[in-house]
């Protein structure tokens, strides 16, 4: 075997090592939160079932190209790179189940303690209806954007149910991790949420 072969047989096991390193690392979130709630009981003495439903086989969600921030600027999921997200899809005019739904996700992420500058919160708006001014200023770091509601619809919604009946975890990497139903009680979805902060802490430290 001359030079060149003997090089390339030792370069090419380092190259294969890398790419299943990069794969482990992206597969990484995913990964801790499953094994969190399939294997880990972090309530002794109760039933270690989680609250929401555990969406599996997500990918990243899509390009929504028609979003935009309520100054007209150009919306990407991608810009809540590394937080969990709390994504709501509703009308611009925000009934009292939107607003209460609202409401839920701040609760979640103010007690969430140090851990919530990790959390985000999202509101889809799907049609050109005013918001309130006084519902932004409730909600201050609260990311509002318009889009399409078939865009709004590539989120996993479940059968018979429409979107505005939802709320979704998104994970760092994008994809949709849990769905809630209309009306969810924040005491046990923040179960939930401990969990799954509790589990990526390492590795998106």
């Amino acid at each position: 075997m001359n030079q060149t072969n003997t090089t390339a047989a030792v370069l090419k096991p380092r190259s294969k090592a890398t790419l299943y390193w990069i794969i482990g690392i992206c597969l990484a979130p995913t990964i801790a939160a499953f094994a969190t709630f399939y294997l880990v009981d972090w309530q002794p003495n109760t039933e270690t079932t989680n609250y929401g439903e555990l969406l599996t086989g997500q990918t990243v969600l899509a390009e929504m190209s028609s979003a935009k921030t309520l100054d007209g600027k150009p919306f990407s999921i991608k810009q809540l790179d590394k937080k969990w997200v709390f994504v709501t899809i509703d009308s611009g005019a925000c009934d009292e189940p939107c607003a209460k739904r609202l409401f839920t996700s701040r609760q979640l992420k103010a007690i969430t303690g140090r851990e919530r500058e990790r959390v985000a919160r999202l509101w889809l708006v799907t049609d050109e209806s005013p918001i309130k001014a006084e519902l932004l200023a409730a909600h201050p770091d609260l990311v509002v954007v318009r889009v399409s509601a078939t865009q709004a619809a590539t989120l996993p919604i479940k059968a018979g149910q429409q979107a505005n009946q939802h709320t979704w975890m998104i994970d760092p990497l994008g994809r949709p991790m849990m769905r809630y139903e209309a009306n969810p009680n924040p005491d046990r979805m923040k179960k939930d949420v401990s969990k799954l902060l509790y589990a990526s802490k390492s590795w998106q430290n």
